[in-house]
């Protein structure tokens, strides 16, 4: 796995077990394989950056994300609609 020390960068995930689909854990890998949720991920450090702290997207802008997207799909749906 590697260890975590000072000057090193890492890649490290958080991941909330306290959940009733999440117990009882035997074993903790497997369970994050197995058993977690992507709504399980607490926090994600890559590379030694934060991406995501209380299960918040830090890199994305969602919202803008979102609107993109809804965008995008009118644009599809009217020309549906024209064909």
């Amino acid at each position: 796995m590697g260890t975590i020390e000072i000057g090193k960068k890492a890649d490290l995930i958080a991941v909330t077990f306290r959940r009733p689909h999440m117990t009882p854990i035997y074993d903790p890998f497997s369970h994050i394989v197995y058993a977690a949720r992507s709504l399980d991920v607490k926090h994600v450090v890559v590379n030694g950056r934060i991406v995501v702290r209380d299960h918040e997207l830090l890199t994305v802008d969602v919202d803008e994300v979102i609107r993109k997207a809804s965008k995008v799909r009118d644009e599809l749906l009217s020309r549906l609609k024209e064909a």
